[in-house]
């Protein structure tokens, strides 16, 4: 191998949002999630050659999982990449701004609320400098 590196990149996570349940007790929900709720996550990036794989503590939907491979391949100057969820730590499902705001998909799941998918997004991108 011509190139080896890791990096990590802590992520300070938005606050709690719970869309479970009826929507009556959804505040109740997110109360009451805010005492187990970890504040803070991390994003990893290990660079194998011309492979660099990223590693996420989520869930993401299709749409973040292509989105991510680029910006960390483009951030690392890889010719490949790959992602892996749910590693080191779980925060949860990722859904896009807009399924969030319509409650589709899986965002009775997601914890973090609509920032989830841009917070994890920018630290691959750091992840991914740190690497090149």
């Amino acid at each position: 191998l011509d190139r080896l590196a890791f990096a990590r990149v802590p992520v300070t996570l938005p606050s709690v949002s719970v869309r479970a349940g009826p929507r009556l007790t959804q505040r109740l929900l997110t109360n009451l999630a805010l005492h187990w709720a970890a504040e803070t996550t991390m994003v990893s990036a290990l660079r194998l050659g011309d492979v660099v794989i990223g590693f996420v503590p989520a869930e993401p939907i299709g749409i973040y999982g292509e989105l991510w491979r680029k910006r960390l391949r483009d951030a690392s100057g890889a010719k490949y990449s790959v992602l892996i969820s749910l590693a080191s730590d779980y925060v949860g499902y990722v859904e896009s701004p807009e399924d969030w705001e319509r409650g589709d998909g899986e965002t009775k799941r997601t914890y973090y609320g609509p920032d989830l998918g841009r917070l994890l997004g920018d630290a691959l991108d750091a992840a991914g400098r740190a690497v090149r």
